[in-house]
């Protein structure tokens, strides 16, 4: 009969960060897929500007500034649209 084994938070936090790791990577090297794209995309999902540079070979303030010009998109979009233009 197999040992049990327990699995704590700390590793199980190790596992998920390489999953993240190696699904952006795959990201990374598709043809299409533009640097603003990927730190959008990254910068989404919670991931902190300075592990998204580290993944994507850049620096921190080349994150924050491609995520600063996203969040003001972002706004000035949503002044922009109302439920009552959808219909």
């Amino acid at each position: 009969m197999p040992e049990e084994t327990t699995v704590g938070f700390e590793d199980l936090l190790v596992q998920l960060r390489l999953g993240n790791v190696l699904l952006i990577e795959l990201l990374a090297h598709q043809a299409d897929r533009k640097q603003a794209d990927l730190i959008t995309l990254m910068g989404r999902t919670g991931a902190p500007p300075a592990e998204i540079a580290r993944l994507l070979g850049t620096t921190r303030n080349t994150v924050q500034v491609g995520l600063s010009r996203y969040r003001k998109k972002q706004r000035s979009g949503r002044k922009s649209t109302s439920p009552a233009d959808e219909n």
